[in-house]
């Protein structure tokens, strides 16, 4: 089959994604559904061409991409937090996340395109308009989720049917890199809400393990980097901050860590992919629930990680995860041969 893959990673003007961890999750369902003998391409509404990673089929507008869905047999909305109200703090907002799950969904049916949501996230969603606009893109089309906190929202809030899967980034499958080097450096992947609030302070406690502190800009478009929130002095106490860089990059720079410590999710997902210990730092839905179903200590706050030491995530349970997400895209892929077109 033909499939046309539709997430959140685009491609910012410096030709890199703006989302590495979005990044890193296309390009793992990309390269599985490949894998399983299908000609799958990632679609890129950025503002340019993606330098490194897998190929992307740039669109731009609802026309553009309602001629790609005519020249495919099926279309994936998948991976990340894509059911969630991410416009929410524009006042009267109704772009983001629910316009494009919502246009994605219906042109799709429209052409008579097969189409399933693979790996999702499902925040709470209380705006009205929002909840509408999520509403109609699940509406009779199956959702793969990634957890049963965002299966029990999807059926409850969005009205829709779902299943319980797994996160895209598991298809990658879990390859524990073993011991650190003695260089190795301690990671922070912070988002700007958490980066605003960490002291200097607190960066220095980190350092007392004696290891090279690298900052990680997980977002990282054009106009905004993650680091950007952080305090003159908090920056300063970092040994190095990165450049804008591919998903690639981002995987080695974390799978050589010692530790990493996170309130980026994708950061923590690529830590346990690579048996690298972390801590979870954030009181948000995703992570609280990654935290739990991994066994990975978390803080709220910034001010209690001296209080907290990072561990490797449960292995049983990553093992049963990454078996999950194999398992439930072919489940997926049967069920697309089942169906029209």
């Amino acid at each position: 089959m033909r499939i046309l893959v539709i997430s959140s990673d685009r491609t910012s003007e410096l030709n890199r994604p703006v989302n590495l961890g979005d990044a890193m999750l296309t390009d793992a369902l990309v390269a599985s559904l490949r894998a399983k003998g299908h000609d799958a391409i990632a679609a890129d509404f950025g503002d340019s061409a993606r330098t490194g990673g897998e190929a992307r089929l740039r669109l731009s507008g609802v026309g553009a991409l309602l001629r790609a869905l005519r020249d495919v047999d099926a279309l994936v909305i998948g991976g990340g937090t894509l059911l969630q109200d991410d416009a929410r703090e524009i006042p009267g907002g109704w772009g983001g996340l629910p316009r494009l799950c919502a246009a994605s969904s219906v042109l799709a049916r429209l052409t008579r395109t097969k189409v399933a949501f693979y790996g999702v996230g499902c925040d709470p969603v209380e705006r009205v308009g929002a909840r509408t606009l999520l509403r109609l893109a699940v509406r009779g089309v199956p959702v793969w989720v990634r957890d049963t906190r965002s299966a029990a929202r999807v059926r409850e809030t969005l009205k829709g049917t779902a299943m319980l899967g797994a996160d895209a980034s598991l298809l990658m499958g879990f390859d524990p890199r073993g011991q650190a080097a003695d260089d190795a450096p301690v990671v922070v992947a912070l988002n700007g809400e958490h980066a605003r609030h960490l002291t200097a302070g607190q960066v220095e406690a980190l350092k007392r393990s004696g290891r090279r502190l690298v900052f990680l800009n997980m977002s990282q478009g054009g106009s905004f980097l993650d680091a950007d929130s952080l305090s003159v002095e908090a920056r300063a106490a970092f040994d190095e901050v990165t450049e804008p860089m591919g998903w690639d990059e981002a995987f080695r720079l974390i799978r050589s860590a010692e530790s990493v410590w996170g309130s980026r999710m994708h950061a923590l997902y690529a830590a346990m992919l690579s048996g690298v210990p972390m801590v979870a730092l954030s009181a948000l839905p995703k992570v609280v629930t990654f935290a739990e179903d991994f066994g990975i200590p978390r803080v709220t706050e910034t001010s209690e990680i001296g209080d907290v030491h990072p561990t490797l995530a449960d292995t049983a349970a990553l093992d049963a995860a990454v078996a999950t997400a194999d398992r439930t895209l072919d489940d997926l892929l049967v069920g697309f041969v089942g169906t029209g077109r």
